[in-house]
C-alpha cells in the first residue's frame, strides 16, 4: 500500500525461515513500472486487494472469535489437504509456540491452552511440544465457530 500512495506502510513483514528470502524495492521504481505496464499495476492492485481482505478476515477473526477458533484458523494455513490427522506442511513443526501465537494474534500463554483443547479434540498432534500433524476437517469445525 505505501508504494502506492506514498505514505508509511502500516505493515511488518517477518521471515519465517532462514530459507525465506526479502526483496526490497524502491518504491519510485514500482510506480514507475505501474505507470508505463497496465497488466503489473493491475496484478499489483489485485494483490493489494487481497492483502486487504486477508487483513480484514483477520481482524474479524480476532475481534469476533473465540482463542481456540482464531488458532484453528491460523493453524489451517499448514493442514494437509489429505483427510484425518497428517502431517504439518513446513515451517510450523520449526516453529515455536511463541511465534505461532503472534501468527495467531495472541499470547503464548492463551495460545497453549488453545493447542491443548485443540489436541484433546484430536485437531492436532505434538511432539517435544512442537506441533507435527494436524486435522484439516477438525480444525475447520473449529475455526467455523463463528463464521457468518
Amino acid at each position: 500500500l505505501a508504494f502506492s500512495d506514498g505514505g508509511s506502510s502500516p505493515l511488518r513483514y517477518v521471515a519465517r525461515t532462514e530459507r525465506t528470502r526479502i526483496v526490497l524495492l524502491a518504491a519510485d521504481a514500482v510506480r514507475e513500472v505501474m505507470r508505463r505496464d497496465a497488466d503489473v499495476s493491475n496484478a499489483i492492485g489485485a494483490l493489494c486487494a487481497q492483502r486487504v481482505r486477508t487483513i480484514l478476515e483477520r481482524f474479524s477473526a480476532h475481534a469476533a472469535q473465540p482463542i481456540a477458533a482464531r488458532v484453528a484458523y491460523a493453524l489451517l494455513a499448514y493442514a494437509s489437504p489429505e483427510p484425518g490427522l497428517t502431517d504439518a506442511l513446513p515451517p510450523l513443526s520449526q516453529m515455536r509456540q511463541v511465534e505461532f501465537a503472534v501468527a495467531a494474534g495472541t499470547g503464548k500463554d492463551i495460545v497453549y491452552r488453545a493447542i491443548a483443547e485443540l489436541e484433546d479434540a484430536g485437531a492436532l498432534a505434538r511432539e517435544d511440544g512442537k506441533i507435527v500433524r494436524l486435522d484439516r476437517d477438525k480444525l475447520t469445525a473449529f475455526a467455523d465457530v463463528l463464521k457468518y
